[in-house]
């Protein structure tokens, strides 16, 4: 390795050394899935306590056993019913946490590397605090959807969006990019009004014969699964709808 006097000769800056996190995202697996990469493990481990959403009796007996505690905030969020307000709890208690200690570990489902509600608000508000925040990789429905339905992101890019804010005319799909709408469950409304508004912008958008597949994540078994329909059939993925589907448009070719 160079000396910081040879780094100096050959005309490199000086060396940005990173300061410890206040506060540790960490992801796990879809569904009920125990998926958490070795950074991840060692990280619980050396720690010993976190704070948790999501994480299912399999993965928190897989953590006991390596004695790591872990206290859940899903039913404080749960409690409040409004998601909005419920990822305020969420983040509020892990900023009150680091009054007390730093850092603050917590595991979150997903990837937090691709910012979800919940590590967004908390890098924002980190960031506010003067906090460091840090992310650890972990499996999201975006992994497993890229992997299954074989999408080459390199090549032909990818746009993330939430269906239902979609669905709401809150932002619009570019045609000429691939497109991959999380939360599709969303759309089931009493009076199904989001998924209608969601199928007449995509018929707006492409052809009625322009594909559309429904991906599917098994919450019990982490099973994944898809279907594919044309635009103008895209209705008839309502009753196949649940917490774990996503909907995926191909490109338009010009």
């Amino acid at each position: 390795m160079r000396s910081a006097e040879g780094l100096r000769r050959v005309g490199y800056r000086a060396l940005i050394v990173s300061t410890p996190a206040d506060i540790i995202l960490i992801g796990h697996g879809s569904g009920d899935a125990l998926q958490l990469t070795l950074q991840a493990q060692g990280v619980l481990q050396r720690h010993g306590f976190a704070l948790a959403v999501g994480v299912s009796p399999r993965l928190e007996r897989v953590l006991a056993s390596s004695k790591v505690d872990l206290e859940h905030l899903d039913e404080r969020m749960l409690a409040v019913g409004d998601p909005a307000d419920s990822l305020l709890v969420a983040a509020d208690a892990v900023l009150k946490q680091t009054e007390v200690e730093r850092p603050v570990v917590v595991l979150m489902p997903g990837n937090p590397l691709f910012l979800n509600s919940l590590s967004r608000l908390l890098v924002a508000e980190g960031a506010a605090r003067e906090l460091t925040v840090q992310r650890i990789a972990g499996v999201s429905q975006l992994d497993l959807a890229i992997n299954e339905l074989g999408i080459n992101v390199a090549a032909r890019g990818l746009q993330v969006f939430d269906a239902a804010a979609v669905a709401r005319g809150r932002t619009r799909p570019d045609p000429a990019i691939p497109a991959l709408l999380f939360r599709a469950s969303d759309l089931l409304t009493n009076d199904h009004s989001p998924l209608e508004a969601l199928h007449s912008l995509l018929r707006e958008l492409y052809p009625d014969t322009h594909p559309v597949t429904l991906f599917n994540v098994d919450p019990a078994s982490d099973a994944t699964s898809f279907a594919t329909a044309t635009v103008a059939d895209f209705a008839g993925f309502a009753e196949h709808l649940h917490d774990g589907s996503s909907l995926y448009v191909t490109r338009l070719r010009s």
